[in-house]
This record gives C-alpha cells, sequence and structure tokens, in this order.
C-alpha cells in the first residue's frame, strides 16, 4: 500500500510554486522515496499546472528506470503517474494545459509498452486533446 499525504486538497495550491525546487531535487536524486513523495503531493489534488511536473518526472523516470517492473508495476509508478495524469487532463480545459504533450505522448507509449493499464485511459483523454486541435 503506498503511503499517504497529510495535506488537504486545499493546500496544494500554495504548494504549487515550490514544485520547481522539488523538481530539480526529484531530478537529481531519482530514488522511489522522492518520487514517493512527489506523488503524494500531486494525488492530493491534481491540477493542470501539476502536469508539466509529472511528465517532467516521469520522464527521468524513464531513463533511470527504463523496464523495472518493481519500479513501476510492484511500486505503483506507472499505475499512480498515469491516473495523476488522467485527472488532469480530464478535469483542465484543453488551452489550461501548458505541457509538453508530446513527451507525455512519449511516456504513455513507454508505459504501455511496461503494460500498465492505467496508460490506456490517459491515453484516451490525451487523444481527445488531439482532436480538439
Amino acid at each position: 500500500m503506498p503511503s499517504k499525504c497529510y495535506l488537504l486538497p486545499v493546500a496544494i495550491p500554495r504548494i504549487t510554486p515550490i514544485l520547481a525546487v522539488f523538481e530539480v531535487l526529484a531530478l537529481d536524486c531519482r530514488c522511489p522515496l522522492i518520487g514517493l513523495l512527489a506523488l503524494n503531493l500531486i494525488e492530493v489534488a491534481p491540477f493542470a499546472a501539476h502536469l508539466g511536473f509529472l511528465i517532467s518526472l516521469g520522464s527521468a523516470w524513464v531513463e533511470t528506470y527504463q523496464n523495472s517492473v518493481q519500479f513501476w508495476i510492484e511500486y505503483q509508478f506507472g499505475k499512480r503517474l498515469c491516473t495523476s495524469v488522467e485527472t488532469i487532463l480530464n478535469q483542465a480545459k484543453p488551452q489550461s494545459v501548458q505541457a509538453d504533450l508530446k513527451a507525455l505522448d512519449r511516456l504513455l507509449a513507454h508505459l504501455v509498452r511496461l503494460g500498465i493499464p492505467e496508460t490506456h485511459r490517459a491515453e484516451d483523454v490525451l487523444r481527445s486533446y488531439d482532436e480538439l486541435h
């Protein structure tokens, strides 16, 4: 069972500005503990402003843990990442998403190859964004 964050959803917009600093730490130290902290924060209340952060971390994790079944499936990083991305894309208006959707598409394609079922739902929502453009 993954750890949990004890912040309330109302607090999450207040931590969003420090995500840039946290991102530097997470990219420099790609250990699972830092990744768990990042996902725990975002999962409380995912917003469109968090999508770039998730894409950046997910892409870095692909470099570090490319085919690690333990990281992506056993530790549930793939499931949790895809669920947060899906939530953000479902809630956000397409014009409010200021993230590299091509990088997100590459990230999701990698997770599909790893066999993470939640990826398909995130891809479906991303596909609907492509249809709007």
